[in-house]
């Protein structure tokens, strides 16, 4: 009988701790409020002892937005869902009453972004999709493009590149104009018969060692120019093909000094054009030339092309031949050298000065072939 006693009031202690335990947990615990009502709309949730906002609840405005998530301390905080009234919603994390942690954020148009936040903006890394379905996926900061990232097409073509606060900095490269290829003709066989060849030479032939050697740069149009039509200036006379406007070649006069001899391979007689009374000396250039102007000038006007194994000189508008006497200028509008022309090939004297006026080196040509210095 005392046996029995004692074990009813064990039992009526373990029912008297459990009643006492529950009790403390459920007054720990948020107590549910059916709604809220205030000045902007209301509140239906869980709240704390000091009547804040605080668990899982729901808040709808007067307007028809909504926040159905979680809040902490009358703040949203932890995971929730807001949708704005016209359309747009974000699903994700919030930090204190802002959107903080990752998120997704959708608007009416069918266009998404699905990314890091911070503060309430897209911030970190994040992929965006257009309504178009263009994709940029990459780097943000402080709500834009910002850092490397990628573009995808919707015909699956890509773009990587840096963006700077929404800009992409990296700019393709522009694609230069391919050159024209120059045209060549195979050149006629020579007759040799009437060469002869020279015996071979133990030591190089030397030039005269009291005149100055040096690379002489052709002023000519070069053979490489684009074939592009160009239109002549006004100023510029076309010249028609005429054999009286060669210049001759050496006077007799000339210093002997100024004459480089050729080391001969082959002998073979040419005949040297006989020499016409000139009033030219040397250092000096005629006083008038059917053409002038510099090198890029003779480039937009004439183009060189490779005829019979020969360069010749045309006119690019029309293609004419060009025959007479053409004189190159530098930038200063002094010349650099005097070439002679018939039926655009070179014939007669050559000129080279030096910026002082002086002759540098003097040519002789018959027909485009070199036949003296």
């Amino acid at each position: 009988m005392i046996l029995d006693k004692s074990i009813m009031s064990y039992k009526s202690i373990q029912t008297i701790i459990c009643l006492s335990t529950c009790f403390l947990i459920f007054s720990c615990q948020n107590k549910p409020i059916s709604k809220l009502d205030f000045s902007d709309g209301s509140y239906e949730g869980e709240i704390n002892r000091d009547g804040e906002k605080h668990g899982s609840g729901i808040y709808r405005w007067l307007d028809g937005s909504t926040y159905d998530g979680e809040y902490a301390d009358d703040l949203r905080h932890g995971t929730g869902r807001f949708l704005w009234v016209n359309g747009e919603s974000y699903k994700g994390d919030y930090l204190k009453d802002e959107r903080t942690g990752k998120g997704i954020y959708d608007w009416p148009d069918g266009s998404q972004y699905e990314g890091d936040f911070l503060a309430g903006k897209r911030h970190g890394m994040g992929r965006f999709i257009s309504s178009q379905n263009v994709i940029y996926e990459g780097e943000w900061f402080d709500d834009l493009q910002h850092g490397m990232g990628t573009l995808t097409y919707l015909d699956g073509r890509t773009l990587n590149g840096v963006w700077r606060q929404g800009e992409l900095v990296s700019k393709p490269a522009k694609l230069p104009p391919a050159s024209s290829k120059p045209k060549l003709s195979k050149p006629p066989l020579e007759d040799t018969s009437d060469y002869q060849v020279a015996a071979p030479s133990t030591e190089p032939v030397l030039a005269d060692s009291n005149i100055p050697t040096q690379t002489v740069e052709k002023i000519y149009p070069s053979s490489q120019s684009s074939e592009t039509d160009v239109t002549l200036p006004k100023d510029i006379p076309v010249v028609q093909s005429s054999t009286n406007s060669v210049s001759p070649p050496l006077s007799d006069d000339t210093p002997d000094d100024q004459v480089t001899e050729q080391p001969e391979v082959l002998e073979k007689k040419e005949t040297i054009p006989e020499q016409g009374n000139s009033s030219k000396q040397a250092g000096e250039s005629k006083d008038t030339v059917d053409w002038e102007g510099t090198v890029s000038e003779a480039e937009a006007v004439f183009i060189t092309e490779l005829i019979d194994g020969i360069d010749t000189i045309r006119i690019r508008q029309g293609g004419t031949p060009f025959t007479g006497s053409m004189r190159i200028l530098n930038a200063q509008g002094l010349a650099q050298g005097e070439v002679n022309l018939l039926n655009g090939r070179l014939h007669g004297e050559e000129i080279f000065f030096d910026r002082t006026g002086e002759i540098t080196e003097r040519n002789f040509w018959d027909n485009g072939r070199p036949i003296g210095r």
